[in-house]
């Protein structure tokens, strides 16, 4: 096996050159890619940052009615339970129970819902 003996300084005079070129390719090659990278990065960014905007104005414009469809299904939720306890008391012998109901018998009646 040969070692190399000689310096730096004798070698063919296209070697350094050679390095050199192949070094600034690299160079150039790392360069391009970060900023391809950096480029589809902030891409990426700006367009989150619209639809993040895009969303934000939609709940601003849409907000009235999205309140006011809240707002309905509340009542709709409240009337089906208030429903259900008109069937529930029709369903129980009319005494004096069903008139002032107690708060334990309140307590019971919502148990057995559960």
């Amino acid at each position: 096996m040969a070692f190399w003996e000689g310096s730096f300084q004798v070698m063919h005079p296209l070697t350094p050159s050679t390095i050199m070129q192949l070094q600034l390719e690299d160079s150039e090659q790392l360069a391009t890619n970060t900023y391809t990278k950096d480029t589809l990065g902030t891409d990426v960014v700006l367009s989150d940052c619209r639809m993040a905007q895009s969303f934000a104005m939609a709940v601003i414009r849409d907000g009235p009615v999205i309140r006011q469809e809240h707002q309905r299904e509340d009542q709709i939720v409240r009337d089906r339970e208030m429903a259900r306890s008109l069937d529930d008391d029709a369903h129980r012998p009319y005494g004096h129970d069903n008139v002032f109901p107690l708060p334990q018998q309140i307590i019971v009646k919502n148990l057995r819902r559960v």
